[in-house]
């Protein structure tokens, strides 16, 4: 499988429905290292971006429901215990309740809710549960206030800061995301150690659009829910590291996903739309920082981030080699339990 089909799955993995209506899939995922999408995620040492897993179950959960994919959605929780490094075998279980009737006091349907796990060369990898509430997202198109006011110097001044915009060399210079999975263009500002902004064009040429019929429906064009959320994670990333840049992976300490909480997407975002991703740092505890924050495009609400947890890590835990009895050298992504969960 290309990575680009964890996007959109060709077809359905086996399934099986429970007498009470839940329904179970079992799929396989199998990344090539020669996928070309891998070639920045990371020079040297491929991973498959933790995000993309989610948009993977997401794409199943929604064909599955019969439920159009650029709808809105609330990634509860995602738990990220080790790395999948490209070549890996991943196998998924997708766990689906549908929407159930409205309760007799109530007109609203309860939301229908999608949890999985994921193991990778048979050992614990992922841990997702998504809710999809009812609804609609708002129309293409829909503008509003930019945030914050661009100088004509190119800085943009936010709050009490004023800094000079990251420009791509200085993300390059910070993160180790390269072409094309780094999905942040530009830091329009950045108060280290608390906040920062930064934005991504989304363009016709986005690899996710590549093999898509001229026929293809319009919201088969909306950008994946998964790539909106590596995108805001980057900028995540950035404010993480501003201060203790590394953009290797194969020395010094790595920025790691560690888990995500409580996050919803909005609405769709298209071909042409600008992105504008807030970041606040809640929490630093030095080796681990716990994030949230939001995204507009357009000035349109689209995502909002209630738990993000980095956790920066020696690089010899992405080298570290499985021990082959289940469980690895290079326990989650570096983390403990805890902090897995955003906690202690």
């Amino acid at each position: 499988m290309l990575i680009n089909q964890l996007f959109d799955p060709p077809e359905l993995p086996d399934r099986t429905v429970e007498q009470d209506g839940t329904v179970l899939l079992h799929g396989k995922v199998g990344i090539p290292v020669t996928d070309p999408l891998l070639d920045g995620h990371y020079p040297g040492f491929p991973l498959v971006p933790g995000l993309f897993l989610v948009q993977h179950v997401h794409a199943l959960a929604s064909a599955a429901l019969r439920r159009r994919a650029d709808l809105p959605l609330v990634l509860e929780k995602a738990r990220f215990l080790r790395p999948v490094r490209a070549g890996e075998q991943v196998l998924v279980t997708v766990r689906l309740t549908p929407a159930g009737p409205a309760g007799p006091d109530t007109s609203a349907t309860p939301d229908a809710l999608a949890t999985a796990e994921l193991r990778a060369d048979g050992q614990p990898a992922a841990e997702f549960r998504i809710r999809y509430p009812e609804g609609r997202p708002d129309p293409v198109g829909t503008t509003g206030n930019d945030n914050g006011t661009t100088t004509d110097n190119g800085t943009t001044t936010t709050g009490d800061a004023t800094e000079p915009a990251g420009t791509l060399h200085r993300i390059k210079a910070t993160i180790p995301h390269r072409h094309p999975v780094l999905l942040v263009d530009r830091v329009v500002a950045v108060e280290p150690g608390s906040r920062l902004l930064a934005r991504k064009a989304v363009t016709a040429a986005e690899p996710c659009y590549a093999g898509l019929d001229d026929d293809a429906p319009a919201e088969r064009y909306a950008y994946p829910a998964g790539q909106l959320l590596e995108s805001w994670a980057q900028a995540a990333v950035l404010l993480a590291c501003w201060q203790r840049p590394n953009p290797y992976v194969l020395t010094g300490k790595v920025a790691l996903l560690a888990a995500v909480k409580d996050s919803r997407v909005l609405a769709a975002v298209h071909p042409g739309q600008v992105v504008e991703h807030e970041v606040r740092i809640v929490r630093d505890l030095g080796d681990t920082v716990i994030l949230g924050g939001s995204s507009t495009a357009d000035g349109r609400p689209v995502l909002e981030v209630g738990q993000f947890t980095v956790a920066l890590r020696g690089a010899e835990v992405l080298r570290a080699e499985p021990t082959g009895d289940g469980t690895s050298d290079r326990a989650g992504d570096g983390t403990d339990n805890r902090t897995n969960d955003g906690e202690g």
